[in-house]
């Protein structure tokens, strides 16, 4: 093996032969695969966990001198998207040179994936030889300025330079993404049979019901019912916007404030696999009104309504539409 420092010096050894070249002290590997080792680049995907792991050693010559303070640093990206870089700090007061780095690399199938990455609390574990071993770690303290306090007996930072006080120290973090599904429905005004696209007569109300669910791993905030398009001619029924989720026992409940083209809906924020229902009238003008606004004529036939409705939800992760709804405006001599 490499002969060691005649000083204190941090992960300094190229032929470790447990570790191998310890200045590559900083690895990650896939927690719920048997099979997965450690490696300086992996590729993540959602809704897994992982293992960071740092390796931390006193490259003294035996019996010189411990290092004292000993401190490992974790910092991890609190998004990745396509890919990004982690990095872990090793430090000692007496160490020359006081801190030691190194970066690994998380990369997704896609540039624009994207995950969020969050430490797994009470995975921060330290492994060695000494009486350390299987000594908890703060993951508060591993991700701070400073670092966190590890040893070879104690946490108190002392690390002999002795093989049996080489160590280890393992965190896990899952790969959270965030996912919402929209959808919407028509239905006749006071009716339950809803459905898509509607054949409707002049002056007739229609009620919009639309849903959000978090399909995916991390609480969304700020959700944002909105109504993106109205037909011509067609207005938001006032005082009919009514919301049903957990809050209120799946039951409808008025809303203090209506949806409009220009003003959504703010329902609040939803832990994985909530959801949320609003419900909404739109009106649409008398036949006189309808063949002004879209100089139609009757006796020509039915009217195609422009645009279309269309509703969607916004959130701090992105926004979806769902399937446009066309309506057909019905003459008076049509069924």
């Amino acid at each position: 093996m490499q002969t060691p420092s005649e000083y204190v010096t941090l992960n300094s050894i190229t032929d470790n032969p447990d570790m191998g070249d310890e200045r590559n002290f900083f690895r990650f590997k896939a927690a719920d695969d048997p099979n997965a080792y450690f490696s300086n680049r992996i590729r993540i995907a959602p809704d897994h966990r992982y293992t960071a792991e740092v390796f931390f050693e006193n490259s003294a010559s035996p019996g010189l001198a411990s290092a004292i303070d000993t401190r490992v640093q974790v910092l991890l990206p609190s998004t990745v998207k396509g890919s990004a870089a982690g990095s872990a700090f090793v430090r000692a007061s007496n160490a020359s040179p006081p801190a030691v780095w190194q970066s690994s690399i998380l990369t997704l199938p896609g540039p624009d994936d994207a995950v969020a990455i969050r430490f797994v609390p009470g995975t921060a574990i330290l492994h060695s030889q000494g009486k350390s071993n299987g000594r908890q770690i703060d993951i508060g303290e591993l991700v701070s300025d400073s670092g966190a306090l590890v040893g070879c007996d104690e946490l108190d930072g002392v690390v002999p330079s002795e093989s049996r006080c080489e160590g280890w120290l393992t965190v896990d973090f899952v790969t959270d993404q965030p996912r919402f599904t929209v959808g919407a429905w028509l239905a006749a005004a006071g009716s339950s049979e809803y459905g898509g696209n509607r054949d409707i007569k002049p002056g007739e109300t229609v009620t919009v019901k639309m849903t959000y669910e978090n399909t995916g791993t991390v609480e969304q905030d700020n959700v944002l019912m909105t109504l993106l398009s109205l037909p011509r001619c067609a207005t938001v029924v006032p005082g009919t916007t009514w919301f049903a989720a957990d809050t209120t026992d799946g039951k409808w409940q008025r809303s203090s404030e209506d949806i409009g083209p220009n003003h959504p809906l703010n329902v609040g924020n939803y832990n994985p696999h909530a959801n949320v229902y609003i419900k909404f009238d739109v009106q649409f003008c008398d036949k006189d009104q309808l063949s002004q606004e879209y100089n139609h004529d009757w006796a020509k036939g039915a009217l195609w309504t422009e645009p279309y409705l269309t509703v969607g939800v916004s959130t701090e992760n992105g926004w979806k539409t769902a399937t446009p709804f066309e309506l057909t405006i019905l003459g008076p001599n049509q069924k």
